[in-house]
């Protein structure tokens, strides 16, 4: 069960009024821009990779599998903000198999960093992916002010 922005959504079950505002719901942006930038792109990769990749990698490589699971779980579960723009079933489907894939090959990335010795550059590699994603919401946030994507049509 989590708690969003005052809705209780249950996991497995259906809620039909839940409406997702965040695309990135572990990100706390009541800090501010400075503060959920630094949340996103430095302390949440961190944390991460060490409680998801390094400690799990410790045990042995199915604790790792486990850690590598758990994490793409809680990623793909972000697609929910996406989706809901989708009116097409195929779609939906489409961009969660796409997105689904692209965090598994991310995740076995950081598995075999991990297993190497090369964590730390896991943490760097997961940084630099998270900062370019901010920077891509930041440019989109800008262009949807100034409404070039209606002008010029890019879909």
């Amino acid at each position: 069960m989590f708690f969003i922005r005052g809705y209780v959504i249950r996991t497995g079950g259906y809620a039909s009024k839940v409406k997702l505002d965040v695309v990135e719901y572990l990100v706390p942006y009541q800090l501010g821009k400075f503060n959920s930038i630094a949340w996103t792109v430095l302390f949440a990769p961190f944390l991460e990779e060490i409680l998801f990749f390094a400690i799990p990698s410790m045990f042995g490589f199915w604790y790792t599998v486990t850690g590598l699971v758990t994490w793409a779980s809680v990623h793909i579960g972000r697609i929910a903000y996406g989706l809901r723009f989708m009116t097409s079933t195929v779609d939906r489907i489409g961009a969660t198999i796409s997105y689904a894939m692209f965090i598994s090959l991310h995740g076995w990335l950081s598995l075999w960093l991990w297993s190497i010795g090369f964590g730390l550059l896991s943490i760097v590699l997961h940084s630099l992916h998270n900062a370019l994603c901010v920077l891509t919401i930041v440019f989109a946030k800008r262009f949807e002010k100034r409404k070039y994507w209606v002008k010029y049509k890019i879909f």
